[in-house]
């Protein structure tokens, strides 16, 4: 394996290309998985709606946005949850 770190870890590189170069590691569940919550039976789900996407340095510092809309029918997803930030032991 490579020691070489992957574009999307590298806090030097433009925020533009960290977000394409994670977007295109991640398969459409995992993506599909991201935009998931609880709803109010606890079921982790995907809802149909608008979508507003900010990313930025901090929320005072948002660098680009867009929208998308989710359409079809509320779908449960907890099979699919995924989670990419790492913890360590401390």
């Amino acid at each position: 394996m490579s020691s070489e770190k992957a574009p999307y870890l590298d806090r030097t590189l433009p925020i533009e290309q960290r977000v394409a170069d994670l977007l295109s590691r991640m398969t459409i569940d995992e993506k599909i998985a991201q935009l998931g919550f609880y709803d109010e039976n606890m079921d982790f789900v995907v809802k149909p709606g608008a979508i507003e996407v900010m990313i930025g340095a901090a929320s005072d510092d948002i660098r680009q946005s867009g929208e998308f809309e989710v359409v079809g029918e509320t779908t449960e997803i907890s099979k699919a949850k995924k989670f990419f930030s790492a913890a360590e032991a401390l």
